[in-house]
């Protein structure tokens, strides 16, 4: 999977979608803007080494433990989105760890946005194709008919730590302005 600058490939996004993709707002919040019935489904939440890709995001060893979350939202049973979320372990620590433990089944996008402290960096976009891996992976529990999937990842300073959020739209997110 390639993420790019959203500045670089925006005018690659497909209109329907870069609503979503280039908001710089949490796309949880922009879906309770359209229904209240947002649900979590977690995937799983487990320690894990980061890929390659999320270790240099993140500039910590590509040996360390992270925590990895990965949840689906859906709104009104529909699923919207996918999304993987990588907490390097040094973030469990003082006030990161009682934010981190504020979770459960919340949406991360319902803390990160609300809480002083935090800061996103630079947005970065992807498009997944049906061929690749990653899309298989996104697709896995909720099947869908689409060949192209697209995404946004950022990067969030939490007080003295980072973590990043993957977020990949399905297309029912693009039937809806955001």
């Amino acid at each position: 999977m390639e993420w790019h600058p959203a500045a670089k490939i925006a005018w690659q996004i497909p209109p329907r979608f870069s609503p979503w993709l280039l908001d710089l707002n949490s796309i949880t919040q922009a879906m309770r803007r359209i229904t209240s019935d947002i649900r979590v489904d977690i995937i799983h939440q487990s320690w894990q080494r980061p890929t390659a890709s999320e270790a240099k995001y993140l500039v910590i060893e590509p040996l360390s433990s992270v925590l990895i979350r990965e949840v689906y939202l859906l709104a009104d049973e529909t699923v919207w989105m996918y999304a993987r979320t990588v907490i390097p372990a040094a973030a469990f620590k003082g006030q990161e760890h009682d934010l981190l433990q504020a979770l459960n089944h919340r949406p991360l996008g319902d803390i990160l946005y609300q809480q002083p402290g935090i800061y996103r960096q630079q947005l970065e976009i992807t498009r997944l194709c049906a061929f690749q891996p990653e899309f298989q992976h996104v697709i896995a529990k909720y099947p869908c008919q689409a060949t192209i999937l697209w995404g946004r990842r950022a990067q969030f300073r939490v007080f003295d730590s980072r973590l990043s959020v993957s977020e990949i739209l399905f297309p029912e997110i693009a039937e809806y302005v955001a």
